[in-house]
């Protein structure tokens, strides 16, 4: 299994499973606390599609089935039907057992378009057998934005959830789960959450990666720790997790790794996230980046014709697709790189900063302050200065 991935455009929240079934698949979503994904249109999925058949190669099961009543196609999820994306001639019912829908892969057919199969098409170990696309809804907000005067971040407590769902919900809010850089901001964490309700806290404090070895989500240096004492002791080998204890019966404030979830969400010791966000580059939306907008993993812009996308991955690439066959036609090249964030500045110049905020690629556009991008109808994505002229592009014109 992989993820979680949040969906910027709707802040849910996707994993990929591996191989199995599609009532099989959708059982493990179920106890996810979600269900196989619901397509409601076209943006969501190519986004799924982008997200988790690349390089096309995936079939990939979503909720859609008609199980109940042949012919008549529904929502696992019990949501409404707003969108279909079926293939040609598609579905068919071959064979008189073909209930449940997938995502085709690129390979000789039609990417990203839809085809009914049955319930265990081909063997799990064939390439073609499609792999479960989950999706939980967001982690709500409780509490937040509250603004910490010493550094000038926005945090937000999340309800009760695991931390890998709490960290995807804090990305698609632009942050990630709290960096806590000294004693200070251990202290202004604990008091603007922990009360009145004695709260565990998530923080982004990790070693998920290599063992014994932690690290915060956000990417930034570790320079202040606060454990209990004797933690952490990664106790029955899979506590990969910190928080900041809110129990009386402990050492408020001090710190404790935890499982992923390690009680029920309604048990009061299960943690609370904390989000923590620079509120100084702002997400984009439509089909332009204008100064200081951002493009965090995940993000993308969309040419006011939907036939184009520019996306910025969460393997640190910024590609240009044709949405109709999902062909890239630009890339910065970038695979592999620490996300970070794409960034077009004040300056006129768009960056790719790695998770180290270290320059990785650059459009070399510097001296042309004030210049916006544009992703435009005709495949092309160029930067404009503020009086029109175009200083650079993808070179993509149709």
């Amino acid at each position: 299994m992989s993820g979680p991935v949040a969906n910027p455009a709707n802040g849910h929240i996707y994993y990929l499973l591996e191989r199995a079934s599609w009532p099989d698949s959708e059982a493990t979503a179920v106890a996810m606390g979600g269900h196989l994904a619901t397509i409601n249109d076209a943006a969501e999925n190519i986004w799924v599609f982008v997200t988790f058949s690349i390089p096309g190669t995936r079939n990939l099961w979503i909720g859609f089935n008609d199980v109940a009543v042949e012919g008549t196609f529904v929502w696992a999820s019990g949501e409404p039907a707003t969108y279909t994306a079926w293939h040609a001639g598609e579905p068919n019912d071959a064979g008189g057992n073909e209930d449940y829908a997938h995502i085709r892969s690129n390979e000789n057919l039609d990417g990203s378009s839809w085809n009914d199969f049955s319930n265990a098409p081909v063997a799990l170990t064939d390439p073609l057998h499609p792999y479960g696309v989950v999706e939980i809804d967001s982690v709500p907000v409780s509490e937040g934005p509250i603004f910490n005067v010493a550094n000038g971040h926005a945090y937000y407590l999340l309800e009760r959830a695991s931390w890998t769902d709490s960290e995807a919900m804090a990305v698609t809010m632009d942050g990630h789960l709290a960096t806590i850089n000294d004693a200070a901001e251990n202290a202004y964490v604990f008091n603007a959450f922990n009360d009145p309700e004695n709260r565990d806290l998530w923080i982004g404090f990790n070693d998920v990666a290599v063992e014994g070895t932690f690290v915060w989500a956000s990417g930034e240096p570790a320079t202040y720790t606060n454990w209990y004492i004797d933690e952490p002791n990664d106790a029955d080998g899979n506590e990969d997790y910190a928080h900041i204890r809110g129990h009386e019966s402990l050492d408020s404030s001090s710190w404790n790794d935890l499982s992923n979830t390690p009680h029920l969400l309604t048990d009061p010791m299960h943690p609370y996230g904390v989000v923590e966000n620079h509120p100084d580059a702002p997400s984009v939306q439509g089909d332009e980046m204008r100064p200081g907008e951002a493009l965090h993993p995940g993000q993308a812009i969309s040419s006011p014709n939907g036939q184009y996308t520019f996306l910025y991955q969460s393997d640190g690439n910024l590609v240009l697709y044709r949405n109709a066959d999902r062909t890239p036609l630009w890339n910065s090249e970038t695979v592999g790189s620490s996300t970070g964030v794409c960034i077009m500045q004040g300056d006129g110049n768009l960056v790719i900063y790695n998770a180290g905020v270290q320059s990785i690629w650059a459009s070399d556009t510097s001296q042309h302050a004030g210049s916006r991008l544009v992703i435009q109808d005709d495949g092309n994505v160029v930067i404009y200065r503020p009086d029109g002229t175009p200083v650079w592009d993808t070179g993509t014109a149709s």
